[in-house]
């Protein structure tokens, strides 16, 4: 079978290190790899210069050279049945460009990571020897998609660099990475990164429930003590006609292994009124459109030229004309409003700020992270009770948002201390809540009380009523990362990143900083931060100029040479 697709079929293998002295069983492992003859294409065996652990000898185990490159890496206690190859070439075939796809599976999972119980099927579908999606990593035979190992990589470097924490709430998997040592999990990692980033592996099971594509062995190694060793399942033989179907009819599960049967109706809003540079809107709506192809709204105001209106029909964005005789600070108040109308047939709304806000990946990616959340806030990086600057003219204004009232106004000061100042600019929700939002602003603000200051007063001293779930995002981290107001930021190639390394979807009021220059991929970040002249005097996160390198010639070396040192 290996010679049927017209392509040369590599083996390279890496040994590592052993933690303790090596001995002459390693050696053997060792000869028989350079001994091995292989008719399909060439053999490399690669040891490493020194103990890697399970987790870094992962990382190290294939760099693509192009997003067309295949490759499939094998534990040593991996067995594949005779139709394997023929599957991942299939499946690489079909799926290799598909964005949501993060790679093909051996495995026959029969794991459901959920926790919750009452959230969650007691086995993975079969699924009728069709493929399917399923939110879960398959590390049991796992062939990556090259562009998402490429960007995979990339963002470990940043995030082991870092100590990010990339346990997922809800799943055993994030129990086991606080519990182990954590150079013996590389999976974690991965599932974090299909997580943040919307990712399915694909998987097939045969029909007989026995059998699988892979096995696993479960030989003495990092998690097993060799103790009975068996494989779960038996070889599949025959697949029959495999077909490998559209992406869109194919069926997803979620962690839960629950059917995901439709995406959520969205609407990305925002209130572009009394703006007449054309080159605002081309910023905005192009790097919308690059991410996101959903539906999207302007609100302009009447009389807007035509050149502008071009601009967002031929970037299929809707527009509502409104009347903007008031003064800035009370259409701000009065934005509300049109919040809710245009919201109310939507599943989610985010409604953002104009001018200064760019896209740099899909604005509802998150939403497979926050679906059960009615109401997303983020903030600024100070707090109420800084006297930094931006919180005490925020602070002022609680008097007139009590209607002058003392005994309110000392509750809201109560309840605002400590909090972290959320932006009135950046809001993401269902689409019937927001109707709540706008009864809190324009109930509350006036003169001399903002609609932020009525924001932030309406989530932390709760004036919600039948609202189950509001989440608030600290500054650097969520969908929307607002770089004013005392902000810290990583800034990874060209694009602006959380502080968990991943590119922030949404970047609001970064003309405030300058980003044009662009730093290292994989940096780690100092302790000092640089001081930058921005409202409030907040500070940066720098990269440093020296990321973790994941390089062969650093990390490996020829089997050949170890075994001559060996003989010495």
């Amino acid at each position: 079978q290996y010679g049927k697709f017209g392509m040369p079929v590599n083996i390279e293998f890496h040994i590592d290190r052993p933690k303790n002295k090596t001995d002459e069983s390693w050696f053997d492992l060792i000869r028989w790899t350079t001994n091995l003859s292989w008719p399909y294409g060439s053999v490399k065996s690669l040891v490493a210069r020194e103990n890697m652990g399970l987790r870094d000898a992962w990382f190290n185990a294939w760099k693509p050279t192009n997003n067309n490159d295949r490759a499939i890496i094998l534990e040593d206690d991996v067995e594949v049945s005779p139709p394997w190859f023929m599957w991942v070439n299939g499946a690489y075939d079909a799926y290799a460009n598909v964005r949501a796809v993060a790679g093909f599976s051996l495995q026959r999972q029969d794991l459901v990571p959920l926790t919750d119980r009452q959230r969650r099927q007691d086995r993975v579908p079969s699924n009728g020897n069709n493929p399917f999606l399923y939110r879960l990593l398959g590390s049991i035979g796992f062939a990556p998609n090259a562009r998402v190992w490429t960007e995979f990589l990339n963002w470990t470097e940043c995030a082991l660099c870092n100590g990010v924490d990339v346990s997922v709430e809800g799943l055993i998997t994030s129990r086991w990475w606080r519990k182990y040592d954590k150079k013996s999990l590389w999976s974690q990692h991965f599932i974090y990164y299909m997580y943040h980033n919307d990712l399915y592996c694909l998987y097939q099971f045969p029909k007989n429930d026995t059998q699988a594509l892979g096995l696993h062995w479960k030989e003495k190694g990092e998690h097993f003590d060799g103790t009975g060793a068996m494989a779960g399942h038996y070889k599949v033989q025959d697949l029959g006609n495999v077909v490998f179907p559209e992406i869109g009819s194919i069926r997803k599960y979620d962690w839960g292994a629950n059917l995901v049967r439709s995406s959520p109706r969205t609407l990305l809003l925002s209130a572009a009124v009394g703006y007449k540079d054309l080159s605002l809107f081309s910023i905005f709506l192009s790097t919308l459109r690059k991410h996101y192809d959903g539906d999207a709204m302007l609100l302009l105001e009447e009389g807007t030229k035509h050149e502008i209106k071009s601009i967002l029909l031929e970037h299929n964005v809707l527009y509502e004309e409104v009347n903007s005789t008031d003064s800035w600070d009370e259409f701000n108040i009065q934005r509300f409003k049109y919040y809710t109308m245009a919201c109310k047939k939507y599943d989610y709304c985010m409604a953002l700020d104009f001018r200064d806000s760019f896209f740099q990946e899909n604005p509802f990616r998150f939403l497979n992270a926050e679906a059960q959340t009615e109401m997303i806030f983020q903030t600024h990086g100070i707090r109420f009770g800084q006297k930094v600057k931006g919180i005490p003219a925020h602070w002022k204004m609680i008097p007139t948002c009590a209607d002058f009232n003392e005994t309110l106004a000392e509750e809201y000061r109560t309840c605002l201390t400590d909090k972290a100042l959320i932006n009135a600019g950046g809001i993401i929700g269902k689409g019937h809540i927001f109707q709540q939002l706008e009864f809190i602003v324009t109930g509350m603000a006036k003169e001399g009380c903002s609609d932020q200051m009525a924001v932030n007063i309406g989530v932390y001293c709760n004036l919600w009523s039948n609202v189950s779930s509001v989440k608030v995002f600290e500054q650097g981290t969520g969908p929307i990362n607002t770089l004013g107001y005392g902000s810290k930021y990583l800034k990874l190639g060209t694009k602006v990143s959380n502080l968990d390394c991943l590119p922030s979807p949404v970047v609001h009021q970064g003309d405030l900083l300058n980003l044009t220059a662009s730093a290292p991929l994989g940096g780690c970040v100092t302790e000092a931060f640089e001081k930058k002249s921005f409202p409030g005097e907040g500070y940066v996160l720098v990269p440093v100029r020296r990321p973790r390198q994941f390089s062969e010639g650093s990390l490996f070396q020829p089997a050949q040479e170890v075994l001559l040192v060996g003989a010495s």
